[in-house]
């Protein structure tokens, strides 16, 4: 399994760099000099920069976050979830990565879960837990000689009261999704929900170059095994021999590949984590999301990232949200600045 060779070495890779930031008692370096980063760019630089200090994760039971969501509630509480193998529950943090409790999912199974996304069903908030990794593209049907397929798992969003609430609780899964990839098996790690549709867009992370699928998302489809539909390649997303695009080579031909994705709460922008890098994209008034990924998108600046597997907007749109795997992690809030220096 070739797939999971690279992932071997890649976490190995990423054990060695953390363990080094441990011992030099910091996560992300100690100065972030985002004009420096934009200038060395050849990628225009989106107007985002960091808000404030950076928080941490360092609770053990975060060691493997790979999908977050901001609540609907309050835009510095967020909802994370581990990956592959970790129990079936969303975990709360604060804006500052400090963890507060955890909701256990009733009726779900972690088999690789990878991307969380929040949106309103019948007026009340609800969450898209998205069990869809597949590192060997190959997911086990439910017998032999059926395609292999992955699962949504949708649940209202627990309310969250106070500056510590008490968590510790359960949710029902509301409704669940199976679907197939049209096109074979997919590796996918990025999900976002359309505000203007409705409908969940996805984009593969291990093909060259990405492809971003579409699928419905309402209860009446919960009985059936659904089809992501091929919608256009992702070809302004930065690939292997874009190298002049990569703002850093530490992933190597993996520098390119996504990680995670959300869409602001206007319809207007989306941002595509991968493991080099933080991008954005701009959708204009009446312009399809396949028009919008096949322009180049512009650079989000952060500091170092060790393994880069988590972004989210807050309801505003105004600010993301982004960390990383492993403990301790950064967690990085950036704002969108009215105005920002443009490099020459």
């Amino acid at each position: 399994m070739v797939g999971m060779d690279w992932q071997r070495a890649l976490s190995r890779r990423n054990l060695l760099v953390t363990a080094f930031l441990i011992l030099a008692g910091c996560v992300v370096p100690p100065a972030f000099d985002r004009e420096k980063v934009c200038s060395s760019s050849v990628m225009d630089c989106a107007p985002y920069d960091l808000e404030g200090r950076f928080g941490r994760i360092t609770d053990p039971v975060l060691a493997e976050v790979s999908g977050l969501a901001v609540t609907r509630w309050s835009d510095d509480r967020l909802w994370a979830i581990n990956d592959s193998g970790g129990e079936p529950a969303l975990y709360l943090l604060d804006g500052k990565g400090v963890y507060l409790g955890k909701v256990e999912v009733t009726g779900a199974t972690n088999v690789d879960w990878e991307e969380l996304a929040t949106f309103y069903h019948e007026g009340r908030p609800h969450i898209v837990i998205a069990d869809i990794g597949d590192n060997a593209n190959l997911r086990p049907g439910e017998t032999a000689g059926k395609r292999a397929f992955v699962t949504l798992y949708i649940v209202e969003e627990p309310r969250i009261e106070g500056a510590r609430p008490t968590l510790n609780q359960k949710v029902d899964v509301s409704w669940s999704q199976r679907f197939v990839y049209e096109d074979g098996p997919r590796d996918c790690e990025s999900l976002a929900v359309d505000p203007d549709t409705g409908k969940l867009l996805l984009i593969s992370k291990r093909t060259n170059p990405p492809m971003l699928y579409e699928l419905p998302l309402a209860p009446e489809y919960a009985d059936e095994q659904l089809v992501a539909s091929r919608v256009e390649y992702v070809d302004g997303l930065p690939i292997p021999r874009d190298k002049e695009k990569l703002p850093n080579n530490r992933y190597g031909k993996y520098s390119f590949q996504n990680t995670a994705m959300d869409i602001s709460s206007d319809g207007r922008k989306a941002a595509v984590l991968t493991y080099g890098a933080t991008w954005l994209f701009e959708r204009d008034v009446n312009e399809s999301w396949a028009e919008a990924f096949a322009k180049d998108p512009k650079l989000v600046a952060t500091p170092f990232l060790a393994q880069a597997e988590a972004l989210a907007f807050t309801p505003d749109g105004r600010s993301l949200y982004v960390t990383s795997e492993g403990i301790p992690a950064p967690m990085l809030r950036l704002r969108q600045q009215q105005t920002l220096p443009v490099p020459d």
